[in-house]
């Protein structure tokens, strides 16, 4: 049986966890978890719930239930952050403008990390966002990354651009490659934009295949329904990265005023087999997509579900993973009725060449609009 890589790409990178005693969220580094329960101050100590707790370090660290010190509020269970955390966890805690910032070395925050801590103290709700929620299947915290463009204010229905990332990267990727050009579209154009994380190293997104092209010994197409022989707990495991795409999806449109029917997804690489596999497996959710870097292998795709959604399919002329692989998935779908563009990128690598055509992408999108 093949198994599929754990990893985690994002629990246990965070370096520091900070807690406004007088807010109900709290900071990953830059990411913001909206707390169970905000914390308590009773004499001049600072409680925090111990389930929010357990799951800001979760699943690399079992929190026990408190000998003494805590104590029980609305059926939730408090306990003092500053001891229980230094003698379960070995963190040290600075105070720092009242703000109480856990790590293991002790912090000696920076200009900028102040002000970026300013920022959130003073509720930060446009331009870029880091967010996390808690995805139970996993049981896990899970980030995301949004643009709001800075005149948003639930007025007016905005359009929604679900960005999927490469194998190995973080919901930063197409920001950091673009150089910060997505915003000043999203700006313009009037779209919230949302970063989904793979939630595990390779999850592809829920796609069970390889892309086209691919040369992997162990592909048997007598198996359609699986022709990698992913075990069952390595299918069980893309599904849920599959499903917890989807919930966020669904929490960024109940937070926010989307239109629903002027939903988009983009994806580069393994995002790109996301961008053609989501769509498929979850009709009228996007209005469109632009896959990119990739394309699953049409031997064993069902690219008849994509029928009624317009594509937009680019490739870098330069990709090492096989420019003409992709073009040919482009003509097999082109032939079989599919509603797909093809765009070439000269000179475009793998990583980013969707850098180069942004104006290209926007385009399409309106058009879609």
């Amino acid at each position: 049986m093949m198994e599929i890589n754990r990893k985690l790409v994002f629990n246990y990178n965070y370096q520091s966890f900070l807690i406004y005693p007088d807010l109900p969220y709290a900071l990953l580094d830059k990411y913001r978890y909206d707390l169970m329960a905000p914390p308590v101050t009773r004499d001049g100590v600072l409680y925090m719930g111990l389930e929010d707790l357990r799951r800001v370090y979760s699943p690399g660290s079992t929190l026990p239930e408190p000998e003494s010190g805590g104590f029980t509020d609305g059926g939730r269970v408090y306990v003092p952050v500053v001891p229980y955390l230094s003698e379960h966890l070995k963190l040290k805690c600075t105070i720092s403008q009242n703000r109480y910032i856990f790590s293991r070395d002790g912090v000696s925050a920076g200009r900028f990390e102040n002000l970026w801590w300013d920022l959130y103290g003073r509720n930060k709700d446009w331009g870029d966002l880091y967010r996390v929620f808690w995805y139970e299947p996993l049981k896990r915290l899970l980030p995301y990354r949004l643009y709001i463009p800075t005149w948003y204010d639930g007025s007016q229905a905005m359009k929604l651009l679900c960005i999927l990332h490469g194998g190995g990267s973080t919901t930063d990727e197409a920001f950091d490659n673009t150089g910060n050009r997505l915003q000043l579209y999203a700006e313009k154009l009037g779209y919230i934009c949302l970063s989904i994380d793979a939630a595990l190293g390779d999850s592809t997104y829920g796609c069970l295949l390889m892309p086209e092209g691919a040369d992997i010994p162990e592909l048997d197409f007598s198996c359609k329904e699986n022709p990698l022989h992913l075990s069952e707990e390595s299918i069980a495991l893309r599904k849920m990265a599959e499903d917890s795409a989807i919930r966020v999806i669904d929490l960024v449109c109940g937070t926010y005023h989307i239109d629903m029917d002027r939903r988009y997804l983009f994806g580069n690489s393994m995002g790109g087999m996301g961008a053609f596999h989501l769509p498929a497996a979850h009709p009228g959710i996007f209005r469109a997509a632009v896959p990119a870097g990739a394309a699953p292998d049409m031997r064993g795709f069902p690219y008849e579900k994509l029928k009624g959604v317009p594509l937009l399919l680019i490739a870098g002329t330069e990709d090492y993973h096989g420019f003409d692989y992709i073009r040919n998935a482009y003509r097999k779908t082109k032939e079989e009725g599919l509603d797909i563009r093809f765009l070439p990128v000269a000179g475009g690598h793998h990583e980013d060449c969707y850098k180069e055509v942004l104006q290209e992408i926007f385009d399409f999108l309106e058009e879609n609009s």
